[in-house]
């Protein structure tokens, strides 16, 4: 009891941190268990991440990690979502999205912070920060809300590499601090553990041996005049870069060698940060605000702003021998946590994926946070009591207003908008229930379907894509739902008429009321992607079945259709489009189909064809066959008809080899035949299709091969051209 009696007298202020931390994670831990909502956005992948992962370990054979599907998402990320197992039940995932970012993050300010022998005023500043800390709006947003404005939801890894950052952060300056080869290898540890959160974890990994090094540094030109102390530091700067570069090597060598940091995902990744900054760059100085409000917080970046006038202010009059720490090191961390506050802010608005996205800013803010954290304390122990009060009660005041939503089920909607937070949890949602009923439709008609989905980046698209996820992954034995959409990170968004007619169903926000609905489709010339995807909503709300679609569900925000007759559609398409002045990204997404041969005539005079008036045996006519190169990319483009009008099969292709000049094949591409136009009895009117494909330089292809086939049917025989395989393949020659 002496012993306890003395813990508690001494550490007392600890003590009420951990209550607090258990106060954060009992309530949130509630709010997880009443959820209803499957993972959404990215959290479906982080969900079947660790499912892949713990199906590995179960079959008890070694494998790489960081080559478990999906590859783009790293293995680091398990220990956030199913650390100890996988288990359908995504609750607990949930809870530790949320309560293991807050939790490192108060662990990260003991690290940088406490000491056996800190004044007890900055004892309890430094708790008081902790739990300020905590208080960031970027760690409570929830589920899905219609009425609620939220940079992610729970099952997002954003706040959990934020967490890892401010803990690496804060053992790099322990570590210089108190020369400590125990802190140094955690910091190299925990900041090469980011790079398998996610990708942008290298910056974290750069930030923190940049910090650690200025520091180490500038620690060395204070012992300059000292040879023995200069001799020590020198030798420690040594031994920490050594162990630097051994731990982010083995990180880095292990990530570039596999699948997760390979060519193609590095690809993947530049096309879609390239469409993001693109499409999402912030429009006005109200988003700005609007975006600090629900991540880092007012609260949290006023007092950002003011500790940098205040230290910077002390730092000017102190003496050297006037503060726990030295006062050029204290400067270092300020210094450093400037700097990186404004990378943090250039990397959120134009080094990733648009300014809309603000978790990519939380892992800067939280450590720049942490590093002026020495500083402050050290100026606390200068202040006057009365600057000490108001800013406490500056720091109390998120806090007890945080205290008092988070134990609510049911929180004011207008109160959480102030406070910039979405704790909205187990809310009946209808749309799940269609998502439901949408699977068991499948499942029913036992075959692979092709979803399109309209509403593109909203709570339809959430909500009803991560039931129809997850109920599809529960459940055995159903059909393929592949899902289409404006968006797929790879391709500038635009609604395109080729994925929207040849899909099954459809899935979309209908729009409501007649006025509104004469309103959006009166408008003749459309400017930007929002008002795009408007216009196509409101077509498909006054379509019927004599467009070729019929209802399948409909609630008050969302509707399901099915295509029932797709030339009908295409129909309706063309008529739609007629109506309308487009951007010119949606006319460049969907090239003119059908060309008369006076069309064509124009058309081939911008590209020259390679082959013309090729018959495939009885069934197809290629009229021209033109091929276009920039660069690595090869663009082909080919008119053609069916001989005997229509064609009744629907799995016809056009295979495009790329080969060598001895006829050995390097790359196999395939371009579906698909079309619902009646084309004229006259024949002399003929379809376009295109694809572009990759053609790096020096790697030996000269020519294509090309043909018309069915899958596992021997491709048609060609009458004319320079051929192989048996007159089944025709030779071209790239440009």
């Amino acid at each position: 009891m002496t012993f306890l009696a003395h813990i508690l007298r001494t550490h007392k202020q600890l003590l009420v941190l951990l209550l607090w931390i258990a106060f954060i994670g009992w309530t949130v831990w509630l709010h997880a268990q009443q959820s209803q909502q499957p993972p959404t956005n990215d959290a479906p992948s982080y969900f079947l991440k660790a499912y892949n992962f713990w199906s590995q370990v179960d079959q008890h054979k070694a494998f790489n990690p960081l080559n478990v599907e999906p590859t783009f998402r790293p293995p680091g990320t398990i220990l956030m979502s199913y650390p100890f197992g996988f288990d359908m039940d995504y609750r607990g995932f949930y809870f530790r999205s949320v309560f293991f970012p807050i939790l490192l993050l108060n662990l990260a300010v003991l690290i940088i912070g406490y000491q056996r022998d800190l004044d007890t005023k900055q004892k309890w500043y430094l708790v008081l920060s902790s739990v300020f800390f905590s208080t960031i709006p970027s760690f409570y947003h929830f589920e899905n809300s219609s009425e609620l404005q939220s940079p992610h939801s729970w099952g997002h890894v954003d706040n959990f590499l934020a967490g890892f950052a401010a803990i690496a952060t804060a053992a790099t300056v322990r570590s210089v601090w108190t020369r400590s080869l125990f802190w140094l290898v955690w910091a190299a540890a925990l900041s090469s553990f980011c790079l398998l959160i996610k990708p942008a974890g290298s910056i974290i990994m750069a930030l923190t041996g940049i910090t650690w090094f200025g520091l180490t540094a500038l620690k060395l030109k204070l012992a300059w005049k000292h040879p023995i102390e200069r001799k020590s530091t020198m030798s420690w700067i040594l031994r920490g870069m050594i162990i630097f570069a051994v731990v982010y090597s083995a990180v880095l060598f292990g990530s570039m060698t596999s699948n997760y940091l390979s060519s193609d995902n590095l690809v993947y990744g530049g096309k879609a940060v390239k469409i993001m900054r693109t499409e999402s760059q912030l429009t006005s100085w109200s988003s700005f605000l609007s975006l600090i409000k629900i991540g880092p917080g007012n609260f949290i970046v006023g007092w950002l702003l003011l500790m940098t006038i205040l230290v910077v202010h002390y730092l000017w009059r102190s003496k050297e021998n006037t503060v726990p720490w030295s006062k050029y090191m204290l400067i270092g961390t300020v210094f450093a946590s400037f700097f990186t506050l404004i990378f943090g802010i250039y990397f959120w608005l134009y080094g990733s994926g648009g300014g809309l996205y603000v978790r990519y800013f939380i892992p800067f803010a939280l450590m720049a946070e942490v590093l002026v954290l020495p500083a402050v304390l050290a100026m606390v122990l200068e202040m006057r009591g009365w600057k000490i009060t108001m800013l406490s009660i500056y720091m109390v005041f998120p806090i007890v207003n945080l205290s008092l939503l988070l134990p609510q089920q049911d929180v004011n909607i207008d109160w959480q908008k102030w406070t910039g937070i979405n704790l909205t949890s187990g809310v009946s949602d209808p749309i799940s229930n269609q998502a439901k009923n949408f699977v068991n439709l499948v499942k029913k008609d036992g075959r692979n379907v092709t979803l399109y989905e309209m509403s593109v980046n909203t709570d339809i698209h959430a909500t009803f894509l991560s039931n129809l996820q997850y109920e599809t992954f529960a459940k055995s034995q159903i059909p393929s739902i592949a899902v289409t959409s404006p968006h797929d990170w790879m391709r500038s968004a635009a609604y395109r008429k080729k994925e929207i007619v040849e899909a099954d169903y459809w899935i979309f926000a209908p729009v409501r009321g007649l006025p509104a609905l004469d309103s959006i489709l009166a408008k003749s010339s459309i400017e930007d992607l929002r008002e795009e995807k408007l216009l196509f909503e409101a077509w498909a709300t006054q379509l019927t079945t004599k467009e070729g679609v019929t209802v399948v569900s409909d609630t008050s925000t969302a509707r399901v259709l099915r295509i029932t007759d797709a030339t009908r559609l295409e129909s309706a398409f063309d008529t739609l489009v007629a109506k309308h002045h487009w951007r010119s990204v949606f006319l460049t997404e969907n090239p003119k189909s059908y060309f008369s041969e006076k069309e064509l005539a124009s058309e081939l005079t911008l590209n020259p064809p390679s082959l013309e008036n090729v018959n495939f045996g009885n069934l197809f006519h290629l009229r021209a066959f033109s091929v276009n190169r920039a660069g690595d990319d090869v663009t082909v483009r080919f008119w053609w008809r069916p001989l005997s009008p229509p064609l009744v099969e629907k799995d016809w292709y056009l295979f495009i080899h790329s080969i060598d000049d001895e006829g050995k094949g390097i790359s196999n591409n395939s371009v579906s035949l698909h079309f619902f136009h009646p084309l004229s009895s006259s024949n002399d009117e003929f379809l376009l299709n295109q694809i572009t494909i990759k053609n790096p330089d020096g790697n030996g292809v000269h020519q294509l091969g090309i043909g018309f086939y069915r899958p596992n049917q021997t491709p048609l025989i060609a009458d004319k051209g320079t051929r192989d395989w048996d007159n089944h393949r025709v030779i071209i020659p790239l440009p």
